[in-house]
C-alpha cells in the first residue's frame, strides 16, 4: 500500500521465483494509480517447458494522503513543565486557522523530528504515507463538526515521555482532511 497517486514500480512489483523465467505484470510498471484497491496480477513463464506457467492477483490499495495545510495556520507552544506525578514533561499548544478558508477535519498536529528517546504519550498514531514516516500525531478536536474556521484556534495538551531528561525538540506541520496520515 501506498500514497495516491500511486506509479507502480520495482518495489511493488517484485515478485520471485526459484527457477529461471519472466514476470509480466497487469498493471504494468510505470502504470499511476488513483486511490481506492486496485488488482495487481502476476504471471510468471519458466524458461524450461518442465514448468508450469502461473499466475497470481492480489488487492493493492492506493490510499489517499492527508493534504499539508500547515502554511494556513499559526502554531504557538509553551514550554515544558515536568509533571511530578507521572514524570511526563507537559507543554501547551495552540493551533489557529489563520487562513481565509475553512478546513475540514480531520485535522491533526504532527510532531516531526522528535529525538529518538522521547515519545508523545498518547499519540493518535504515527504517519504512514506522508513524509516523514514515523512521526507521531494527535488530533485537533475542533468542535463538533471536525471542523476550523477562520480564525479559530484549539488548545492542546502534550505530554512527551523523556526518561533520559534531555531537550525535547520538534517541528510541527498540519494535515487535514479524509486520508492516511
Amino acid at each position: 500500500s501506498v500514497p495516491a497517486p500511486a506509479t507502480l514500480g520495482a518495489s511493488q512489483l517484485s515478485a520471485t521465483a526459484s527457477v529461471p523465467g519472466t514476470f509480466t505484470y497487469t498493471p504494468a510498471a510505470g502504470t499511476v494509480l488513483s486511490a481506492g484497491t486496485h488488482q495487481l496480477q502476476v504471471v510468471f513463464t519458466p524458461a524450461s517447458t518442465d514448468y508450469d506457467v502461473v499466475s497470481a492477483t492480489v488487492p493493492f490499495t492506493a490510499y489517499e494522503a492527508a493534504t499539508n495545510v500547515t502554511a494556513q495556520f499559526s502554531i504557538s507552544r509553551s514550554g515544558f513543565r515536568l509533571e511530578a506525578a507521572t514524570g511526563r514533561f507537559l507543554q501547551t499548544v495552540i493551533v489557529q486557522n489563520t487562513g481565509t478558508t475553512t478546513v475540514g477535519g480531520p485535522v491533526s498536529l504532527v510532531l516531526d523530528a522528535l529525538p529518538a528517546n522521547v515519545s508523545l504519550f498518547g499519540a493518535a498514531g504515527q504517519t504512514t504515507c506522508s513524509a516523514p514516516l514515523g512521526s507521531p500525531y494527535v488530533t485537533v478536536n475542533a468542535g463538533t463538526d471536525g471542523v476550523l474556521t477562520p480564525g479559530e484556534r484549539v488548545t492542546l495538551s502534550l505530554s512527551f515521555v523523556n526518561p533520559l531528561r534531555k531537550g525535547i525538540t520538534y517541528t510541527t506541520r498540519i494535515v487535514a482532511g479524509p486520508g492516511c496520515r
